[in-house]
């Protein structure tokens, strides 16, 4: 079960730096050219050494990052309930096994109440330490 939570874990936060752009590249196709088509590919959304920033930039991306962790967690715990369902299905009468599966679902299901609750707070905290 632990493997298994690992493996959800590193798919949830894959997806959720797909989806905000973290690992995503630019890139012009030039249909002339087998060799030139990804000539002008670079990274989005890389920090740049050496860049200004004002603060405002260095806010967004810090709740966007927060914002990302969050909506994984939330995915992870969407997962959990499901596989704790599955397992509870299957137990087949099994004590141990569905008592197993009910701290499952009763922990995934607490787990998804906090990242809920997790949006707004660490919103407001992120605004208020920038509002300093």
């Amino acid at each position: 079960m632990r493997l298994t939570s690992i493996v959800l874990l590193g798919f949830a936060l894959a997806c959720s730096m797909v989806a905000s752009g973290i690992a995503v590249a630019s890139c012009s196709y030039d249909e002339s050219s087998v060799l030139g088509s990804l000539e002008w590919c670079e990274p989005e959304g890389s920090l740049e050494v050496g860049g200004d920033y004002s603060a405002s930039d260095v806010k967004a991306r810090v709740i966007q990052i927060a914002n990302n962790i969050i909506i994984a967690g939330s995915l992870l715990a969407i997962a959990m309930i499901i596989y704790s369902s599955i397992l509870f299905i299957v137990s087949n009468g099994d004590d141990s096994q569905a008592g197993t599966a009910k701290k499952g679902i009763l922990y995934s299901l607490l787990g998804f109440g906090l990242t809920l609750i997790a949006f707004p707070l660490v919103n407001a905290l992120i605004n208020f330490v920038f509002d300093l």
